[in-house]
This record gives C-alpha cells, structure tokens and sequence, in this order.
C-alpha cells in the first residue's frame, strides 16, 4: 500500500518490521502477522509493533481483533494515516460504510497525499450510490497510487449484460440445469441488506452470489425479501480486473462459481469442476 518510515525502535527490531510489512504488502499475512506478535510481545507492546499487528488481523479478517490494537497504537505511531486507512479498510469489511468514510477522511487530513485512502473513500461513495463521486476518487488515488489502486475497467451495462448472456451458453452442461429455473440479474453492487444477512457480514466486494434454496437444502443465504436469484455485480467486477480481456472471463467465472452454489456444490467441489 506505501512505504513504511523509520521508526524509533532498535535497528534490529525495525528491520524485522520492516520486512514485516514488506511481507504484508505482498500477501503474506501470516507471516506478517507472526513476527507482529512477537515484536509485541518482545517490544512490551511498542506502538509500531501493535499497528502491524492490527493490520494483519484485518487482512486475515480478524476484522474485531485488528481495530482493538489499532485502537490502542492510535496515534503514537509513527505513521498515524495508515491506521486510520486499516481503520478504514476494518469498518469497510463489515459493512460500516459511514464508520470507514470517517476513518478514510481522518487519513487524508492528515496525508493529502494518501491514494489509498482516495480509494477507500470511493468504494464508500460506490454504496452511497455516488458514482460520479467514487469514480472521481478512483481516478485521484490512481494518479497518487497507480500500483494499489488501479483504475476500473468500466462497461456499458447493456454489453456487460451481453457478456453475461453469452456466458449462460458456457457453462458446463452439469451446472446449466440450474438456470431454467433461477434468473441471473446484473446489478451494481450488492445490496447492504444481503451482505448483513450473515454474521459477520459478507465482504462487500464480492463478485457475485446466489440468494435462495439451493437444490441440496436451504441456502444460509436465503434473505427475506430479497428475490431468489444468481446476482452478479459489475461495479465490483470492474474493480477487480485490469483488463476488459480478464473482466469478461471473470464475468463467466463468476456465474459459473454461484451456479455451483445454487447446486448446493461447496468450494471443493468447485474446484474439482475447475471453478475456482
């Protein structure tokens, strides 16, 4: 997400943070998590130390844990806009769309020049349903930030409901049965009301979902009020991908992947039948 600054550890410990962070920015949580715990631990809960600590909980989506210690390193950190991001991203997470705009804003006060939080702030104004707002957001932490924040690869909706339709006729012969009896509806984003539905909530930025009783027994995500169907939400598909090439291979992916979760087939399943 950005560059780490020094800090006033010992130079050993700083630089076991040091690659800590390194570690966490290349998708390795767990290990940034593991050395974090025994900086606390070894540190006596050096302000740093509980930082990293608390972002690696979020990225492993130990969302409650990881603003407990963000709460207690608060701004004797060394680099108070990245908690305030992390902060930001934890709130996000469970669908405290208000709580995260707040904690995006509180990074930006203190970092005009934080693209990440940019790009926090426009995925809020996406469920605020302010596009025009979030893609202005978008652009603005592309301009500061282009490796952490890409820009979405936009489509009309008329040719992304094309693709969709395209993408019926391909799915495997096995999974297809389901569709003459559930509709396939593109929407933008997920409802709030849905991803609340679960305890803790489902992640916002889900590609798709089946809403409805799968054929094997009562889906967990039969919502009342909500229309049995496959959704498939294109403002995160956009986000998603790079490239118009890989969002329309996503877009059949992900019908696939929640065709299989009307079946009532788990991830392992999936995986076997190649849908991953």
């Amino acid at each position: 997400m950005r560059r780490r600054r020094k800090t006033t550890l010992k130079p050993k410990d700083r630089n076991r943070l040091s690659d800590a962070w390194k570690a966490l920015e290349s998708g390795d949580f767990e290990n940034a998590a593991e050395v974090a715990e025994a900086l606390v631990e070894e540190t006596e809960r050096h302000p740093d130390a509980l930082q990293l600590l608390g972002a690696a909980l979020v990225e492993l989506g130990f969302i409650q844990d990881g603003l407990v210690l963000l709460g207690e390193a608060g701004d004797r950190v060394e680099d108070p806009p990245l908690s305030h991001c992390y902060e930001g991203i934890a709130h996000f997470e469970r669908c405290h769309f208000g709580k995260a705009r707040q904690a995006f804003q509180d990074a930006i006060d203190q970092e005009p020049d934080f693209g990440y939080a940019y790009y926090g702030l426009g995925r809020c104004a996406d469920f605020a349903r302010r596009y025009l707002l979030s893609d202005r957001l978008y652009h603005r932490a592309n301009v500061l930030d282009p490796q952490s924040c890409p820009l979405p690869v936009r489509m009309r909706r008329s040719h992304f409901e094309e693709i969709v339709k395209n993408s019926i006729d391909l799915v495997p012969e096995s999974l297809r049965k389901v569709l003459d009896q559930i509709p396939v509806i593109v929407e933008d984003l997920p409802d709030p009301k849905i991803l609340r539905a679960e305890n803790p909530p489902l992640r916002p930025d889900i590609l798709g979902l089946f809403v409805g009783n799968h054929m094997r027994e009562q889906s967990v995500f039969d919502v009342p009020g909500i229309p049995e169907a496959i959704y498939i939400f294109q403002r995160n598909l956009e986000l998603f991908c790079a490239t118009r090439e890989e969002l329309m291979y996503e877009i059949h992916v992900t019908l696939a992947h929640e065709v299989g979760h009307a079946l009532g087939l788990e991830e392992e399943d999936l995986r076997e039948r190649g849908i991953d």
